[in-house]
């Protein structure tokens, strides 16, 4: 029987570890499993629940040290008592499906290679909706890509494959490629410490793997979204990132779609009257332009007010589809329709298609009465809204108070609709592209 150590971090979040480590009770034919659970700095007394689970050994860290710190804090731990043929890293939030550690195992005894494995991940409040199965790594957009995004199961995802990505919240790790790469660069602190540590191990020669048939539920971090540490932490590492793993002709593009982003969303901070948020994502860049690791330096976490009421709009909507990956084309479309629903709730919205859309993505344009046509006709005082791009007619009323969210980027629209303004770049924002011009070089 395999030895498996299970490591998860816990910090402040009452009410989780009972389901977690329940469904760590009822894992069958799993080997031998060892609990190890790291109490990240908790002020809130929430780790005297793994007390009712005398099987946990519990790790005090003594302060927070940050996902990436505490994990490491179990995973020495781990490594310091040996004789170990695999470790579970868990985030505190998730609950596991029966055989979920014997179905990760599986692949380790199976594909000699494979050094780290993941399975299907869904959120908690939607069980059959998935979160991720792995994901993919898109140097063209800075950015992750994961697999099988807000999809609802069908039960047609079975495929066990490699992937670019495996997240910390449900990992497995071969003991042998721990012991090859090593912890987690502790210098990442929150947030794309588990992307670089797959890259060093496809790096080495493992191989990454997603396998469905190991299954979680996962609430997702909400601590942080109070306060702006969640928009700092993924701007500056998910830059960090890329600086150690782009090429040299790749990271001018990936600053490039990075700063568009972030463009859009100060845009959209600006518009929301939420200052802190603004001021973090520009400190964020400043940081990462400066070789800042770790915890974030005072002054950078804000807390987080919420903005103004939003405005009711109403008005016939265009989106504009384009020629692309399946999988990128739903995940999009779900994200821009969500979005036009919530700020255009009664508008008539048709879908300017380039192709059918398939029979899932037919199934949410329905669920959102979004129409579809194959005409490129558009109708006058129309917002034009295509996928990755949103230019609104100068002569709609409603163009004015739609919101910079709505604002995607992708050049190959530019010229699609005459007489439409620009989206939102850099060049109006001076603080901003005076960073970017840094971080490029």
């Amino acid at each position: 029987m395999p030895r498996i150590a299970v490591v998860i971090c816990h910090h402040n979040r009452p009410g989780v570890l009972g389901p977690l480590l329940d469904s760590l009770r009822a894992q069958t034919a799993a080997g031998e499993l060892a609990i190890f659970l790291v109490d990240n700095g908790s002020t809130d007394g929430s780790a005297a629940e793994a007390v009712a689970y005398p099987e946990v050994t519990v790790l005090a860290t003594g302060a927070n040290r940050g996902g990436t710190g505490g994990f490491n804090f179990g995973l020495a731990e781990v490594q310091r008592r040996g004789g170990w043929d695999a470790v579970l890293l868990l985030d505190n939030d998730v609950t596991l499906a029966p055989g979920a550690v014997a179905a990760m195992q599986e692949v380790l005894d199976t594909r000699p290679r494979a050094g780290m494995v993941t399975g299907t991940v869904y959120f908690a409040h939607e069980r059959e909706l998935i979160q991720e199965t792995g994901a993919l790594l898109i140097p063209a957009t800075g950015d992750l890509l994961p697999r099988f995004h807000r999809r609802y199961d069908d039960g047609s995802y079975v495929d066990t494959v490699a992937v670019d990505y495996a997240g910390a919240c449900l990992l497995m790790v071969r003991g042998a490629t721990l012991a090859q790469i090593g912890l987690m660069d502790d210098s990442y602190f929150l947030y794309w410490d588990d992307i670089d540590w797959c890259c060093r191990a496809r790096a080495a020669g493992w191989d990454v793997i997603a396998a469905p048939a190991a299954k979680c539920w996962h609430r997702g971090g909400l601590n942080v979204r109070r306060t702006t540490g969640y928009h700092y932490y993924k701007l500056r590492n998910r830059l960090r990132f890329w600086k150690r793993w782009a090429t040299a002709e790749e990271w001018p593009g990936i600053v490039a779609a990075i700063g568009r982003e972030v463009a859009t969303m100060r845009a959209v901070a600006a518009w929301q009257q939420r200052p802190a948020l603004a001021a973090t994502l520009l400190d964020a860049l400043r940081d990462a332009a400066g070789g800042v690791t770790g915890m974030a330096p005072a002054g950078r976490i804000r807390e987080l007010a919420p903005g103004p009421g939003r405005p009711a709009l109403s008005g016939p909507v265009a989106v504009f589809d384009w020629d692309a990956d399946e999988e990128i084309r739903y995940q999009t479309l779900f994200r821009v329709t969500e979005l036009l629903r919530q700020w255009l709730p009664d508008a008539a919205i048709n879908l300017v298609a380039v192709q059918p859309p398939e029979y899932e993505l037919y199934l949410l344009l329905r669920q959102r009465n979004i129409t579809v046509t194959m005409s490129g006709e558009v109708a006058a005082n129309t917002i034009i809204a295509p996928c990755e791009h949103a230019w609104l007619q100068r002569d709609n009323p409603c163009a004015a108070a739609l919101p910079p969210e709505l604002v995607w980027w992708c050049d190959r629209h530019s010229n699609v609709v005459s007489g439409s303004q620009p989206c939102i770049t850099a060049d109006g924002d001076s603080e901003l592209a005076g960073v970017l011009a840094q971080l490029r070089h």
